[in-house]
């Protein structure tokens, strides 16, 4: 069972399309683990008491967080929170009669600091993949056109390989409890790969978890719900076929695109300098990295801008600045002053973070 400090609880991490539904059905394989599809439990809830307007929401709707803010401090509200997350997981865990539960949620990347507000002990997986794997996954199941992606065209995509990218790397410097895998190795090698996990989450290893489709009623139910990747139904295992798809996908032009809002140090601290290599004999050019920041902080400031009647679909995806730090929180704000813009672009000035 899950305790009030987040003992038992798992928080698997990542963008969206980046495999975070295959590990879960191998998870949930096991004797001991719950992996629902994509719970999104703790994004709305976090959203009854942040005060971003819902613009689609009734007038009643708005006063509610009006209301509550009033009523609750921060404090008290974390409490009451974390007394009906803990009141969710149990019961699921109850009911399956399991003992870890793992909340699979891609866009958690928008909370992360409400996470361990709520849970300081839950441990934390971070599943990587190549991001231009990762956008040509959006671009061959949701037709997602790059323009979308890197928020030329902007929508919730628009925050998920860019703002989203970056606030894990920045949760993921020097995080305790967490653990990092990549799709790769992860469809390459999988025993060893689940090996190296169920030892991190606490629990044996059991044989067999690859094999996800074993006619289990739950893994069926799976294919009914509107959440979670429905391509792993094409398959009963893992499969490498996805791996490297960007080279066939993209042309030059989209990709060094794509390269402008990643840039080339994200690649390096994922793992991926082959793709750095590749991407460079292709022709593409990656920006500096103050380029990225400032190409960061415009889409962010267009997001923040949408008009009133746009704006629920936004106001979830903005809650970024909130998960950084407060010395990263400062160091983003003196890279963004004028001066420090001017003197990095004259090659004069750089701002680095300590590690």
């Amino acid at each position: 069972m899950v305790n009030p400090s987040g003992g038992n609880l798992v928080f698997l991490l990542s963008t969206p399309r980046a495999g975070s539904t295959l590990l879960g059905a191998m998870l949930a394989n096991h004797s001991e683990v719950y992996c629902p599809n994509e719970p999104w439990l703790l994004l709305n809830l976090y959203g009854l008491f942040d005060g971003k307007p819902h613009a689609t929401g009734s007038p009643n709707e708005n006063l509610a967080t009006v209301a509550l803010r009033e009523l609750l401090s921060e404090k008290q509200f974390c409490h009451a929170a974390r007394a009906f997350a803990l009141s969710v997981y149990n019961q699921k865990l109850q009911q399956h009669r399991k003992q870890v539960f793992i909340d699979k949620t891609p866009r958690y990347y928008q909370v992360l600091s409400f996470l361990d507000q709520l849970f300081p002990d839950a441990k934390k997986v971070w599943l990587l993949r190549n991001p231009f794997d990762v956008a040509a996954s959006y671009a061959a199941t949701w037709q997602v056109p790059v323009n979308e992606l890197v928020g030329e065209t902007l929508s919730p995509n628009s925050l998920d390989l860019t703002i989203g990218l970056r606030n894990y790397l920045h949760y993921f410097r020097g995080q305790k409890n967490t653990f990092e895998m990549r799709y790769e190795d992860l469809v390459a090698n999988t025993s060893e790969t689940l090996g190296r996990l169920c030892e991190f989450i606490g629990v044996r290893c059991e044989a067999g978890l690859e094999d996800y489709d074993r006619g289990d009623p739950g893994f069926s139910a799976m294919k009914e719900q509107l959440m979670g990747d429905k391509n792993i139904f094409s398959h009963s295992r893992p499969h490498a076929q996805s791996v490297g798809r960007w080279k066939q996908h993209f042309t030059t032009e989209d990709l060094q695109r794509i390269a402008n809002v990643i840039g080339e140090k994200a690649l390096e601290r994922m793992g991926y300098q082959q793709a750095i290599v590749e991407l460079k004999k292709m022709g593409c050019k990656f920006p500096s990295e103050h380029e990225v920041d400032d190409t960061l902080f415009a889409l962010e400031k267009k997001a923040r801008a949408m008009p009133a009647e746009n704006g629920a679909r936004y106001h979830l995806l903005l809650r970024t600045k909130t998960d950084l730090d407060a010395h990263a929180k400062r160091l983003d704000r003196l890279r963004r002053h004028w001066w420090v813009r001017l003197g990095r672009r004259m090659g004069i000035l750089e701002i680095k973070q300590s590690s």
